[in-house]
Parts: structure tokens; C-alpha cells; sequence
């Protein structure tokens, strides 16, 4: 098992291989954490000590990120990799709190506030089953202060095969243009020895509106796999 005792030199090896291969499937994952913090910022303009928290902050690139534009942040990565999280800590240290919760459960409701101005998230809500999503959804709806703002950068299956396929090509060859396509590439475990779903599931609609949660809307930016 890997903790927080990771050398900080063995940390960051190992993060600069987790960014190139990152890169081998979103091409513009730089441009994507940037426009995240954008919005957070935003958000956040005014806020004195404001709250936020990455939803499977993996090693910590997104929450490192956000602390180098958000100083006066209290940022809270919660992932349930305990491998991915003691790189984040060897890495970035006290850069930000690096919680080991498992999102398809309520434990990672004890690790922050009562009320949290922000929550990001890219490229890793998508492993949770729908009904885990949903409450997802609706604990955040109720932890998010009014004014606040949930930032999802994450990949959403097409529920159309050609168009699923058109998609695909688009990023494969991104991924050529951009000089990435001779990274290593990622180690999907089987469904049996995660937990997880296995894959992307296709999202309903109804699991975006139906919060249970008066006067929540939606506004929903999906990128393409």
C-alpha cells in the first residue's frame, strides 16, 4: 500500500507519466482544467476562505491546479485509490486535503463542510452506476451554498453508435495533432476486481433533473469520447 511517506521524487516521476498518458485521451486536458478553474473563479469572486472539492482528484493535477489560482482556497480531493492519492501527497503535499472515500458511497459526506461553495470533477464520475450519480447529485445539491457552482469535465457516451464512432475518430486524431498518440496507454481493470461499472454508462436525463431538490437546475457542456 502507498501512503503519504512516498518520496516527493518518486511522486513526481510517476505524476509525469499519469499526465502523458492522461493527455493520450483528452489532447486538451490543460485547456480543460483551465476553463474548470474559470468558472470556479468566478464563482468564488469574493468568497473569503471558500470551499472546494474534486470529486476523484486521482493524484491531484486538477486540485493542484486550482490551488495555484485560488490561494485562499480550502480544497479537498476525495478519491478512492489509495495509490493515486499517496502520489497527490507525496507530490503536492499540503497543497490541498487528500481524503481516501469511495464517491458511490455517503462516507465522503463526513470529509467536508456543510456547506461547500464549489465542486469539480473531470473525467472520473463517470465509472459510478446512475443511481450513485444521482445521489451524487442530490448530496451536492444539498452542500453546495446558494450562489455556488458544480463543474463536471468529464466524458459522456453517445447513445448513437455512428455518431459514437465519428466521436471517436475526432479524438484519436486530436490526440495525433496534439503529438500524444505514443503515450502509454491506460490499464482498465475488470469490472469484478474494481467494483465499478466497468465503463461509461449512458447517463439518462432524468438522472441530471430529477434531484429531488426544489428549485435546482441543470445546465450541462458534454465533451465527447
Amino acid at each position: 500500500m502507498v501512503d503519504g511517506t512516498v518520496s516527493s521524487q518518486t511522486a513526481a516521476n510517476w505524476l509525469g507519466r499519469w499526465d502523458a498518458q492522461q493527455e493520450r485521451y483528452v489532447a486538451d486536458r490543460e485547456e480543460r482544467f483551465a476553463v474548470l478553474g474559470d468558472v470556479v473563479e468566478a464563482h468564488i469572486a469574493g468568497v473569503p476562505e471558500p470551499v472546494i472539492v474534486d470529486l476523484g482528484c486521482g493524484p491531484g493535477s486538477l486540485a493542484a491546479r486550482l490551488r495555484e489560482r485560488l490561494g485562499e482556497a480550502r480544497i479537498i480531493g476525495i478519491d478512492a485509490d489509495p495509490l493515486l492519492l499517496g502520489l497527490a501527497r507525496g507530490h503536492y503535499g499540503e497543497r490541498a486535503e487528500w481524503v481516501e472515500a469511495d464517491l458511490g458511497g455517503s462516507a465522503w459526506r463526513d470529509a467536508v463542510p456543510s456547506a461547500i461553495h464549489a465542486a469539480v470533477s473531470t473525467t472520473a464520475l463517470h465509472w459510478l452506476l446512475p443511481d450513485q450519480l444521482t445521489e451524487l447529485y442530490r448530496a451536492l445539491a444539498r452542500l453546495i451554498v446558494p450562489g455556488g457552482v458544480f463543474v463536471n469535465g468529464d466524458h459522456l457516451r453517445h447513445g448513437d453508435e455512428p455518431l459514437a464512432a465519428l466521436a471517436k475518430t475526432v479524438r484519436e486524431r486530436r490526440v495525433v495533432r496534439a503529438g500524444f498518440e505514443g503515450s502509454e496507454e491506460r490499464d482498465f481493470a475488470p469490472p469484478e476486481s474494481t467494483g465499478r461499472s466497468g465503463g461509461m454508462p449512458r447517463w439518462p436525463t432524468r438522472s441530471w433533473r430529477n434531484w429531488g431538490v426544489p428549485g435546482m437546475g441543470v445546465r450541462t457542456t458534454a465533451t465527447t469520447r
